[in-house]
């Protein structure tokens, strides 16, 4: 069964929870098995549940045990849901089962949005054959800023005006159609957003966008003109987003790449944690 975590009994079991959230196999994403995070944000991160009206643990309890917790989120306005942590030890299955039946009855009509490594393959499984449709599968790479030396910006790189935002629309073209934060949701909150663009002959034909939230850097794309992938636009793009990072402070970056961009990545200094699955499924009764 599932039951609400109190304030009174987190103690008792985060401890439980953080071994479980550094088994990959065990937990979800944002993973805490990138040797970066520590176990102190993760205590920090799970104790802001009881700040936020929009957070809630739930305990997964079985034969009198608990064998882990859900962590979730939610945004009313946008029907949309998520996990910040899913971690169980073992009986996934049920696990999944109750909290699907839980959401439909609280979060009827929203969408839920579940990410997990791989590795997690009783995760992966049961979203495979349960109605969810995995719209992202990428590599989870991350860099650690503590080393980092700033090399020269890039001359062809430069950040984005708010009146330019719609070649950069043209550019994401229908790559953001099904992501959170697509290009409606991008501009609406632009001056939270870290643009930079490549020009070539004074038309953009690459970008790079992220969110610098100084602890963590999130990458949420890189793009290029008719979706065509150019290693040394890409290379340029992100030179000048670490150079961008080390000089904000950030404490390291989180990106989830594709194919083509993950060896330049890692000839970057990025470290890869693995393979990253999403998944998302509309709730109905």
């Amino acid at each position: 069964m599932l039951q609400k975590l109190s304030k009174k009994d987190f103690d008792k079991y985060i401890d439980y929870v953080y071994s479980l959230a550094m088994d990959i196999t065990k937990s979800s994403y944002p993973t805490f098995c990138d040797g970066i995070k520590t176990k102190k944000e993760f205590i920090a991160f799970s104790k802001n549940s009881f700040n936020n009206k929009n957070e809630e643990i739930l305990l997964f309890i079985k034969d009198k045990k608990v064998l882990g917790w859900i962590h979730y989120y939610f945004i009313p306005k946008d029907k949309y849901l998520t996990i910040f942590s899913f971690q169980v030890d073992s009986d996934f299955e049920t696990a999944m089962t109750e909290f699907l039946s839980f959401c439909v009855k609280k979060f009827p009509s929203y969408e839920l949005w579940m990410g997990f490594s791989d590795k997690n393959v009783n995760a992966v499984n049961f979203l495979s054959k349960n109605g969810f449709t995995l719209i992202e599968s990428s590599y989870n790479d991350v860099f650690d800023f503590s080393k980092y030396v700033c090399e020269i910006d890039p001359t062809d790189v430069t950040e984005l005006k708010k009146d330019e935002f719609q070649q950069f629309s043209k550019l994401l073209g229908d790559s953001r159609d099904e992501a959170y934060w697509n290009a409606e949701k991008i501009f609406d909150e632009f001056d939270r957003w870290n643009i930079f663009v490549y020009r070539k002959n004074g038309e953009i034909t690459g970008a790079i966008y992220y969110i610098d939230e100084k602890l963590m850097l999130e990458i949420f794309g890189v793009n290029f003109l008719n979706g065509e992938f150019d290693e040394n636009i890409f290379r340029s793009l992100m030179v000048k987003c670490l150079n961008e990072g080390k000089k904000s402070g950030s404490g390291f970056i989180d990106f989830f790449s594709e194919e083509q961009e993950h060896p330049v990545l890692l000839e970057l200094g990025f470290k890869s944690v693995g393979e990253y699955r999403c998944y998302k499924r509309k709730l109905c009764d």
